[in-house]
């Protein structure tokens, strides 16, 4: 079955670039998704403090989704293996210069996605990920969700790799506070990857562009609450106690960060139906007002799927 599976009336992916400073970096980057035959850029998320930039792509067919993907990635790839811009510190973990590609079905009205739909998210996600492992700019490419034969979560296969071990990283119970080593490339120095085969590509990472997370997962929403201390110890116990590994909200991943002069708790929410931003909100302020610290800006990245399923529309693109 290829890419262009049944049922895949809109499918998009996010693709995470370690390069969040460089404007002339980025505006070919964005060019370079513009190109894509099929594909929308539906958001463009940078965060210097980061020096992180989160791509969205959307398209009608897999085939085209999986090829927008593998264009802005080697993109990035050659551009950061050019500049070696990537390796500068920053207070978000990251694994390579590609950090992490996910591919989604698209929700329609009423919050449901199609089985073709997800399929096609899959098979899209595989289709990239043996691209990306191949060709002068060939990464290890781990798969994670469901592309992965076992259905490996992101956040375990990050912790194979040593994503929370980086200089301020401490993983306890799935939260962590991340920052590049100034000695380091990439967290962890990869201190487990002997024993990680890659699902695609060379078995050993290249030095200057790491290694790269490809996986297909139901929509989930990206959302980051900041609270203004610079208190780590504070920001990791909110963060684990509004996680769903820590107790918490059902679905809600999360991890504390610097940023800028405070932290923030970055979400991932796996399930908003049930646990979706409000939700998350009341629970972070009540947490954080128990510590004693005020909560600050609230937000959501990127397009919400009414926005992607009109973007997803291929008579758009012809």
């Amino acid at each position: 079955m290829g890419a262009r599976g049944a049922g895949a009336a809109a499918l998009c992916c996010r693709v995470y670039v370690t390069e969040g400073r460089s404007g002339e970096v980025l505006g070919r980057l964005e060019a370079a998704a513009r190109g894509a035959p099929g594909c929308a850029l539906a958001h463009v998320h940078r965060d210097p403090e980061y020096h992180r930039t989160g791509f969205t792509l959307a398209a009608g067919l897999g085939d085209d989704l999986a090829g927008g993907a593998v264009r802005l990635a080697r993109a990035a790839l050659a551009e950061l293996r050019r500049g070696g811009r990537a390796s500068e510190v920053a207070s978000h973990p990251r694994l390579g210069a590609v950090d992490h590609i996910s591919f989604h079905a698209v929700p329609a009205p009423g919050g449901k996605c199609g089985d073709g739909a997800a399929k096609a998210a899959e098979v899209a996600a595989r289709e990239a990920a043996t691209a990306l492992g191949e060709g002068p700019l060939a990464v290890p490419v781990h798969l994670y969700g469901g592309c992965h034969p076992r259905g490996r979560t992101l956040a375990a296969l990050r912790r194979d790799l040593g994503y929370f071990t980086g200089r301020e990283c401490g993983d306890s119970g799935g939260v962590s506070v991340g920052g590049a080593s100034s000695d380091s490339e990439w967290e962890g120095s990869f201190s487990r990857y002997a024993g990680l085969t890659p699902d695609f590509g060379p078995d050993l990472p290249p030095g200057d562009l790491g290694v790269m997370c490809v996986g297909a997962v139901p929509w989930l929403v990206n959302y980051n609450v900041t609270l203004e201390t610079a208190d780590l110890a504070v920001g990791r116990s909110v963060a684990r106690a509004v996680s769903s590994r820590g107790g918490g909200l059902p679905g809600v991943q999360a991890m504390a960060l610097r940023h800028r002069e405070g932290l923030e708790v970055a979400c991932n929410l796996t399930d908003p139906e049930r646990a979706g931003p409000a939700e998350v909100l009341h629970r972070v302020r009540g947490l954080a007002e128990d510590a004693g610290v005020a909560v600050g800006a609230a937000y959501s990245i990127g397009p919400g799927p009414e926005e992607l399923l009109a973007l997803a529309d291929p008579n758009r693109h012809r």
